[in-house]
This record gives structure tokens, C-alpha cells and sequence, in this order.
């Protein structure tokens, strides 16, 4: 647009030059009166066309200023925000899948014999299976499992191994000396397990593996292997935890507000980055030297009391008050390092090892929070009882 308007002052420039002169030869061969003052009339017109172009051309170009090349200046948009990646510390790839390796665990053992309410595909217990597919469905929902260590829920892929693995049919069990499975359950906290049981990796007789995949209720999902069979392997890892990157973790870099980042809680620490005190001691991720450890001396008592804080606790004595209900919670089998379990009473960590029975006073009328804390290796049994008056 200003290159034509240029273009139209400068026509319009050398136009009335021309007719300038045309008029000034003109008049200079007529010399009759009446002609004369027509002439100069003409002449002021032209003139005041002349003026006229050269104000256009200064208001458009800013007065005597030489026009450069250069294009006017614009209104820039706003810089775009870095991508999450580099705002939040984890790749572009690991928010394009949503998941993020979380922890590793070695020297585990796991049971993967299939519980009273799994589904079992039965058409690879009658007839094997060594490439293939199937659906299986119970009660609360429905997964695609494959012979490749994957499953599909809700159009979402999960793999929980990187090789083949055959299954062997019921009639050639007494080959491998243990049934080879695949079943599907769920869990009473709302998880979801698929487990495939001596089956055989890269379909080797000589190569019985366990493999099972959980996913959790609020995402996360859990790799399980049992390697003992095919003479073990060479890392040991008997099980992998992948992170699912909530929305708010891109939002917030820290979102439990415990001094570590969301990324390194994941990435570095693997602590809870939902959870300000991972191990349940009473000490914050962010000033707890082993936050994974609620115990590190081992004495009993958790990392964020004192011996004489944590006894002198009203939970265990009880308070002035004649209200009071007490209880017993009796831990009924031990929990056996490296699994770890805390049970926190309101603002009490309880560390739970051997078989033990924990007799608590708690006030009338008070609202008691209670969470237990573990590590997730093992299950913890406990059961609430009445206490003695």
C-alpha cells in the first residue's frame, strides 16, 4: 500500500512539472491581456496542485525524510512460552506419551498366582498362543492383551515387555512343570492387573518368565517380573514404575510445595510429587536426608520425632480428657525390609515392622486423619480392634 501511494505522488509530481512548464512557454508567446490573466490563473492552479502533492508526500513519508527500504514498524505478537519440556524438566517426548519412568526395583519377589476373580483367557489355556491377541472382560471392565508384553485400556497402549512370549497350552504343561497363564483381575483399590505367568520368553521352553502389568487408579502403572526361572538376568530389576504426567504438574513446577521440584521428585529423588512427606516420617521431601527412609537409624522411632516426643505423644497416653475411646490396631504379619509401611494417625508416624499390636487413646469428638504409607513391595495386613477400657 505505501509503495503505491509513492508511486502516486511521484506521477503526480512529475505531471504537474510538466503542465508548469507547458504554461510557462505558453504564456511567454501570448502577450493579449485577458489571455495573460488566464494564464496566470492556470498558473496558480497548477501550483496549488504542485503544493498540494508535496504535502501528501510529506504526510506519507514524514516530510523531507528519505524513504528507505526498510519496512514500517509492526506490532510484534507476544514471544510464545518455552514448551513444557524445558519449563518443567521433562522431555517433548515424555509428554507426548504421558509417562515417565519413575522408580526401579531389584531383588523383589512377587506372587503371580491368578486370585479367585480373574479372568483367565482360556482359549490360549486350551490351545497356547505364540502370535496373537484376545479381549479380556470381567465385571468392571475390559483390556486388549497380546503375546508381545502389551495391553490396550481405553485406546491407551501400556508395554510391559520388549519380547515375544509363547503360551504354552494346558496339555503341555508337565513340559515346563507350572501352569502358563494369562489372566485379568482387578484389585480391591481399583487397579487393574494383567499377568502373564510362565509363559516363554522368545518362545524358548528353556526361558520361563512372570511377567504382570498394573495399572493404577490414578494413572501410574507398574511392571512386575519374575526371572527366576530362566536362571535369572543379568540387571536383577524385578520391577519398573512409570509416572503419569498430570496437568498440573506442567502447571505448577512444584505442586506439593516440599522444596523439590515435580521433575526431580520423579526423576532424581523418586519421591511422591503429590505428597509433601513421601515416607510418611513427619519430615518434608525437601529437608528429609533419605525421604524414602522414615527410619534411617532404625531405632523405631520416625525421623521427624524425638524419642521423647514420640512416647510422650497424647495418641499413646491419652489427654486430661474423660472422653476417650481407645483402640488396638494389631499389624498381623511383619513387614519385612525393603518393604517399608508407616501408619500415620492424625500427627502420629507409627513405623510398622514386627507383628505388633498399637493401643491408641483418641479423644471423642476429634476427627483423626488416617493414612498408611509403604513403598508398595509388600502388602500390609492390619486389622482394628477395640481396646481394652
Amino acid at each position: 500500500m505505501e509503495r503505491t501511494l509513492m508511486y502516486i505522488c511521484l506521477a503526480g509530481l512529475v505531471l504537474s512539472s510538466l503542465i508548469w512548464l507547458a504554461n510557462v512557454a505558453y504564456t511567454a508567446n501570448r502577450s493579449h491581456p485577458q489571455c495573460t490573466m488566464i494564464q496566470k490563473g492556470k498558473t496558480r492552479l497548477v501550483a496549488i496542485l504542485f503544493l498540494a502533492v508535496l504535502v501528501i508526500k510529506a504526510i506519507v513519508y514524514g516530510g523531507s525524510k528519505a524513504p528507505t527500504n526498510n519496512p514500517p514498524p509492526r506490532l510484534l505478537a507476544p514471544p510464545r512460552s518455552p514448551p513444557a519440556a524445558s519449563q518443567h524438566g521433562f522431555s517433548a517426548e515424555e509428554i507426548t506419551s504421558g509417562y515417565v519412568l519413575w522408580r526401579v526395583g531389584t531383588n523383589e519377589t512377587w506372587n503371580f498366582d491368578a486370585p479367585s476373580n480373574a479372568t483367565i483367557a482360556a482359549k490360549w489355556r486350551l490351545r497356547g498362543a505364540a502370535e496373537d491377541s484376545i479381549v479380556l472382560t470381567n465385571g468392571v471392565g475390559q483390556v486388549i492383551v497380546d503375546t508381545h508384553g502389551r495391553i490396550t485400556a481405553e485406546g491407551t497402549k501400556f508395554h510391559a515387555a520388549d519380547f515375544h512370549m509363547g503360551v504354552l497350552p494346558e496339555c503341555k504343561w508337565p513340559l515346563l512343570g507350572w501352569p502358563s497363564l494369562v489372566w485379568f483381575a482387578h484389585t480391591p483399590w481399583r487397579s487393574r492387573i494383567v499377568t502373564w505367568q510362565n509363559v516363554l520368553a522368545n518362545r524358548d521352553l528353556a526361558t520361563p518368565v512372570s511377567v504382570q502389568l498394573e495399572l493404577l487408579d490414578e494413572g501410574d502403572y507398574i511392571c512386575r517380573y519374575d526371572w527366576s526361572r530362566a536362571g535369572g538376568n543379568e540387571t536383577n530389576v524385578t520391577s519398573k514404575i512409570y509416572y503419569h504426567i498430570r496437568p498440573e504438574d506442567l502447571e505448577n513446577l512444584d505442586r506439593d510445595d516440599d522444596g523439590i521440584s515435580t521433575v526431580d521428585e520423579v526423576t532424581a529423588y523418586h519421591t511422591d510429587p503429590g505428597l509433601a512427606d513421601t515416607d510418611g516420617d513427619g519430615l518434608e521431601d525437601g529437608e528429609d536426608t533419605e525421604p524414602l527412609n522414615p527410619d534411617t537409624d532404625g531405632d523405631g522411632i520416625p525421623d521427624g520425632m524425638t524419642a521423647a516426643e514420640y512416647w510422650s505423644h497424647p495418641l499413646w497416653s491419652g489427654t486430661n480428657s474423660w472422653e476417650v475411646s481407645r483402640v488396638a490396631i494389631r499389624l498381623n504379619e511383619p513387614v519385612v525390609p525393603p518393604a517399608r509401611a508407616v501408619l500415620v494417625v492424625g500427627e502420629l508416624p507409627i513405623i510398622l515392622t514386627t507383628n505388633a499390636v498399637y493401643r491408641l487413646c483418641l479423644d471423642m469428638g476429634i476427627r483423626y486423619d488416617v493414612r498408611l504409607v509403604t513403598n508398595g513391595i509388600a502388602p500390609v495386613n492390619l486389622s482394628l480392634e477395640r481396646g481394652e477400657e
